[in-house]
């Protein structure tokens, strides 16, 4: 039998049906995320759903066997004030039907959508979201526009391959690209002002990065197993950039990370290129402080 409420450790607490009430005060201050592996009872998620409404700092995490059959997110109406989600596939694709994502609390902060879901224009109405990841989503980006809180964005899996419209979400710091199917375009980089910290991996599509000038804020880089990514040069043309990671780059050679030198901020670099041999040259080339391979410089 399956216990109502398993600590998972963390801050993480499994709830299950039947539960009564009083097992609800079992859940303390300091539980972080509640999540749901197998479906619960309409009275159940009423019940969690009025916890919830007393302890607005948790976040509900669904599993794919919490949604039950036809992935329904309708029991979200039981939660009001939730402000954090994650819908969390855990390897078995999850198809959202069409009118699941009407159902998401518009309290919503920060939200991750771990399923197969074609329609993001519910997502409009989200308006208080700041943190957003989609995984395994093809869909039109254009209804995120209206999300001006939106600070993070995460997209990995899923086929989106135009993201022509992220500069006009929000005021976007930290963006994440990872194995989006088909996706070759990252010129809309340019026009990301507010870009702090960029991370793209295993894009195998992408050839050239944008003249990255007008990312003034833009600090952080981390590229990793971008193997059609060769040229480097517009690197040096971001004028904030103090930090960058290149991780799995072996079809790199030494002498295509000399761009890098002309970074004038560049304070830390990170280089993986597969080879102690091909470290080692980069290090000496280069001579910019940071570690080459596990060697480190100076």
């Amino acid at each position: 039998m399956r216990l109502p409420l398993r600590p998972q450790g963390g801050g993480l607490v499994e709830v299950a049906s039947p539960f009564t009430p009083g097992m609800l005060s079992l859940l303390r201050r300091g539980v972080r995320v509640v999540q749901l592996a197998t479906p619960l009872t309409d009275r159940d998620h009423r019940r969690l759903g009025s916890w919830f409404q007393e302890h607005p700092q948790a976040a509900l995490r669904v599993c794919a066997g919490g949604l039950g059959d036809g992935a329904d997110l309708s029991f979200l109406r039981h939660y009001p004030r939730l402000t954090g989600l994650s819908i969390d596939s855990l390897d078995h694709e999850v198809v959202l039907g069409p009118q699941s994502l009407d159902h998401l609390p518009t309290p919503l902060r920060d939200l991750r959508l771990e399923a197969r879901a074609r329609d993001l224009r519910p997502l409009a109405g989200v308006t208080q979201l700041e943190h957003l990841k989609l995984r395994s989503v093809t869909a039109d980006l254009a209804p995120l526009t209206a999300l001006t809180r939106l600070r993070t964005l995460e997209i990995r899996l899923g086929g989106i391959t135009d993201l022509s419209v992220v500069p006009e979400i929000g005021r976007i710091t930290y963006l994440e690209l990872w194995l989006v199917r088909g996706l070759a375009d990252v010129s809309f980089l340019a026009d990301m002002g507010h870009l702090e910290h960029l991370f793209l991996q295993a894009l195998r599509n992408v050839r050239a990065l944008p003249d990255l000038s007008r990312c003034t804020a833009l600090e952080r880089v981390h590229l990793e197993t971008m193997k059609g990514l060769v040229d480097l040069s517009a690197l040096a043309t971001a004028p904030a950039l103090r930090q960058l990671s290149l991780v799995d780059v072996g079809h790199l050679c030494p002498e295509d990370l000399l761009p890098l030198k002309t970074c004038g901020a560049l304070e830390e670099l990170g280089v993986g290129l597969n080879s102690d041999r091909k470290n080692l040259a980069a290090r000496a080339l280069l001579q910019i402080p940071g570690s080459y391979g596990g060697h480190d410089w100076p």
